[in-house]
């Protein structure tokens, strides 16, 4: 999973590992805070296979890398829109 800036900088992490990341958004709980009232949100996103990307709309922007047989395509031209 890739947290892309704006949301990483709101986030904390809970857990992590190759196959999962749980996280909370926004403000978090004080260790000294007698308070647990607090509630959360969660969301679940799956994937059968690649990478999900996740950001902040509005504040993260995405530009994907592109790979090399589409840099060698438009080297040559290839996918261009006609004008």
């Amino acid at each position: 999973m890739v947290i892309l800036p704006a949301l990483a900088a709101i986030i904390k992490t809970v857990k992590a590992s190759e196959k999962e990341t749980i996280f909370m958004i926004g403000a978090q709980p004080n260790a000294n805070d007698s308070d647990n009232t607090r509630e959360a949100s969660f969301c679940e996103l799956l994937s059968r296979t690649g990478c999900i990307t996740v950001g902040l709309s509005g504040s993260d922007s995405y530009m994907p890398r592109v790979g090399f047989w589409k840099k060698i395509g438009g080297y040559f031209g290839v996918g261009d829109k006609p004008s």
